[in-house]
């Protein structure tokens, strides 16, 4: 393949885990006024708890989550192994609950689970349930959308395709 493919480089979107940490910071302070009934504050402090941490990775991890170029696909979702696109039959585009998800269809499926972290198996085992494939990218929270990592995926798998022809 040629040094002028393109590379795509999605992180998680700022304006999203900001937006998530000032509505927590909101919720927190409202709740600590008078007229609120001293049993709905427990839930509102444990969600918040939860969330402001998971707004502040969100914030500041500026590693890629999802990483496609000439050597493969990088996703946080699949344990950060990089999967080559000698290893990756063909793509789909699935819906799940009106949300779009392309799924890479390897294959060998039991090779490239292997090479999966133990810890992310169970990732690939949920999206598997949910009828998306083990292998399954979304784009919610990242940077970029699903048009332009279809778009980059198909190009290539074009290239991929015309080069073993």
């Amino acid at each position: 393949m040629s040094e002028a493919l393109p590379r795509l480089e999605l992180r998680f979107n700022r304006r999203i885990f900001g937006i998530l940490l000032a509505l927590c910071l909101l919720l927190l302070v409202l709740f600590r006024v008078p007229w609120v009934p001293f049993w709905e504050a427990p839930f509102i402090y444990f969600l918040c708890a939860v969330l402001i941490p998971f707004s502040l990775w969100g914030l500041f991890d500026r590693r890629p989550q999802l990483r496609i170029d000439e050597m493969g696909i990088q996703y946080a979702r699949w344990g950060r192994i990089l999967v080559q696109w000698a290893e990756i039959s063909h793509f789909e585009l699935r819906h799940f609950r009106g949300t779009p998800h392309i799924t890479a269809v390897p294959r060998n499926l039991s090779l490239l689970r292997t090479r999966v972290p133990m810890a992310w198996r169970l990732n690939g085992y949920f999206s598997r349930m949910l009828g998306l494939g083990e292998f399954a990218i979304q784009a919610g929270g990242l940077d970029g959308g699903i048009d332009e990592i279809k778009a980059i995926l198909e190009h290539y798998h074009a290239v991929r395709t015309a080069s073993e022809s």
